[in-house]
């Protein structure tokens, strides 16, 4: 399954995981493969054994008013995460963990490179991951890569004809080596939010630290 939900970190009451499963078999016609395409957005950050960030919430769901939510971000490979925050905040998981894109995959999928276009400039992969030839499943992850620094543009994911939800990503450079998130925006369109209700969640990351050599019983329950 694509969802899960579990509670995390000091002060946090509930966070929202959306998490990305993906397997890639297919090669194409075209010059590099929906799986390799993929898997140089799943190495992209495989130097970042640590990191903390602080990150803005902004939550815009259908009759729910939240306030703008101030938290504070640890995480540690493989997929050890704290969360902290005053009050309730709703956050994806794959937003968090740098694991969620790499740890996760199974080799049950099929990555087909669909397309590929210039904008300004820019090579942008198109690929879609699909259910084993003959599954029932109809499940299906549809993701745009830029092709100059393989971070991840827009993922989509669909049950037959169904957006489940979609994610968009900005990247800044860190120290001048490692691509993090700047801006993610998480859209639900059918019910995926808490309470079952539609609307998006905007995530801000500013104050980013990598490999701080942070210690695992900081992760600990409180």
């Amino acid at each position: 399954m694509l969802r899960k939900t579990c509670g995390i970190g000091h002060g946090v009451a509930v966070l929202w995981a959306a998490v990305l499963t993906l397997g890639c078999t297919a090669s194409v016609a075209w010059g590099i493969s929906g799986e390799e395409i993929i898997r140089k957005a799943l190495d992209l950050n495989k130097e970042i054994a640590d990191y903390r960030a602080e990150v803005a919430v902004t939550t815009d769901i259908e009759g729910v008013d939240i306030p703008v939510r101030h938290i504070t971000v640890y995480y540690k490979r493989p997929d050890k995460m704290r969360v902290d925050s005053e009050g309730v905040v709703f956050v994806p998981k794959a937003a968090i963990g740098l694991h969620s894109l790499g740890t996760l995959i199974t080799e049950s999928n099929r990555c087909v490179l669909a397309g590929e276009k210039q904008v300004n400039g820019r090579q942008l992969y198109f690929v879609r991951a699909l259910p084993p030839e003959g599954s029932d499943d109809d499940e299906r992850v549809l993701v745009w890569i830029w092709g100059d620094n393989w971070t991840v543009q827009k993922l989509q994911v669909f049950r037959g004809q169904q957006q489940l939800f979609q994610v968009r990503w900005v990247y800044q450079r860190i120290v001048d080596e490692y691509w993090m998130p700047k801006w993610i925006i998480f859209t639900a369109s059918t019910g995926r939010l808490p309470g079952r209700k539609r609307g998006e969640v905007t995530l801000h990351f500013s104050k980013i630290e990598v490999n701080l050599g942070l210690k695992d019983d900081i992760f600990e329950q409180e």
